[in-house]
């Protein structure tokens, strides 16, 4: 999977050097480079924080292209609220993806209340997009539950968004109005009411108003919990690791290991990076086939009203 080995004793590198063997040794990063990378706390973050700033890394194919997402875990797992700008800048630029949307929210959950006033202002900005401000969001949940004496503010910042879309005619993303609502304030009801019925409900995850009363319904679940409060460190577990090896490996590959060959003779092999499509019979409230954990209409199903 890489050149590196996982007994090897990394404590006596320089940090540069640290972060240079995580630049080359792909997939499969080693656990005791990690640990010695998180040891360095500070030190490490400015390397780390230029790495995932970057659109160069975030722009790298094959094993190149791990380097940008260990190194938004490393920074997450260190927990230094002065990496959240460097954090929240692909998120403004980068497409949607699974390691943005599903992985972001616990490591910026991890900065801890010092990075909340740089996650508010993103959360704030009407010219970021809907979808990340509610990711960004997400992880502000994640840190009120992991320091809960920022609950309160993590709540006025959605209820004082929904109130100055309202007013200024902004669009209101629709993934915080869910997140508003599985609070389970009663009193916010009625905000999130109004703006499910104007043209400013942005769309994105929360398709109509069953959606909010679902959410107020069932609070906030386990899987929400999980999601906003995921610990960087499981994706260096050795399972997960070798589970992304799988994942992200190329057609190359997938020939020298005859696998087109073995997919001819077995017409139900599912090729790993590509979930089949859920089957039409699907309810936008069952789990999504796909195996996220989300519900079909928060994944594959994003986008799709029912008839």
């Amino acid at each position: 999977m890489n050149g590196l080995s996982h007994t090897e004793d990394f404590s006596q590198l320089a940090t540069d050097e640290l972060i240079n063997r995580m630049c080359s040794c792909g997939l499969g990063i080693p656990l005791a480079l990690v640990q010695e990378t998180i040891a360095r706390g500070g030190e490490a973050v400015p390397a780390l924080c230029k790495i995932v700033s970057s659109p160069r890394w975030w722009h790298k194919y094959g094993d190149e292209a791990a380097a940008v997402i260990h190194a938004m875990h490393l920074l997450g797992a260190i927990g230094d609220p002065t990496a959240a700008p460097a954090l929240l800048a692909p998120i403004a630029w980068e497409e949607p993806s699974d390691f943005i949307t599903e992985n972001m929210p616990g490591i910026l959950a991890r900065l801890g209340p010092g990075a909340l006033p740089a996650l508010r202002a993103f959360v704030e900005d009407p010219e970021q997009d809907s979808i990340m401000r509610s990711v960004v969001y997400d992880g502000l949940e994640g840190m009120a539950i992991l320091y809960p004496q920022v609950l309160d503010e993590v709540k006025d910042i959605a209820r004082q968004l929904a109130r100055r879309c309202l007013a200024n005619r902004e669009p209101f993303p629709a993934g915080i109005g869910g997140s508003l609502a599985a609070q389970q304030d009663p009193a916010d009801l009625e905000l999130l009411k109004e703006l499910c019925n104007s043209d400013l409900w942005d769309d994105d995850w929360m398709s109509d108003w069953d959606d909010i009363l679902e959410a107020f319904k069932e609070g906030r679940t386990e899987n929400d919990v999980r999601c906003a409060t995921r610990d960087p460190m499981e994706y260096f577990a050795s399972a997960e690791q070798e589970r992304l090896h799988r994942l992200w490996r190329g057609d190359d590959e997938l020939e020298d290991e005859d696998e087109w060959a073995q997919e001819d003779e077995d017409e139900s092999l599912e090729i790993p990076w590509a979930p089949a499509p859920p089957p039409a019979a699907v309810g936008r409230n069952q789990p999504c086939p796909c195996g996220s954990g989300k519900k079909y209409k928060r994944c594959c199903g994003r986008g799709q009203r029912s008839s």
